[in-house]
């Protein structure tokens, strides 16, 4: 899982930052592919499972919870990249959200 956080926010980057400053749309294509792959590594991952270590919240899902988050809330692209398509991340991302997750993410509690 060590591509998550590197290979999103590629995908991020180029999707939203320099989307209008790369006019080979070559990086988009690739790296929108590489997200796709990504995400579906980590939909089998939690296939069956709650979160990504079987005993429950972890570090790891610490980890990589930014990513995901930031593809619908930052980058505003969940139509683009087909997220509807990853049930099992979407579930996931939405149990990490509970409930100290989202009261640290709430406006007014950011540092």
């Amino acid at each position: 899982m060590a591509d998550v956080a590197p290979r999103l926010g590629q995908f991020g980057h180029f999707f939203k930052i320099a989307k209008d400053k790369c006019m080979d749309p070559y990086l988009l294509e690739f790296y929108t592919n590489e997200a796709r792959h990504v995400l579906h590594v980590l939909d089998q991952c939690l296939e069956g499972c709650d979160y990504l270590i079987h005993e429950g919240y972890t570090i790891a899902d610490m980890a990589i919870l930014p990513r995901v988050y930031a593809l619908e809330e930052v980058f505003k692209d969940s139509e683009y990249l087909g997220l509807h398509k990853f049930p099992n991340v979407m579930a996931w991302k939405a149990r990490c959200m509970e409930p100290a997750t989202a009261k640290g993410l709430a406006p007014g509690k950011r540092l």
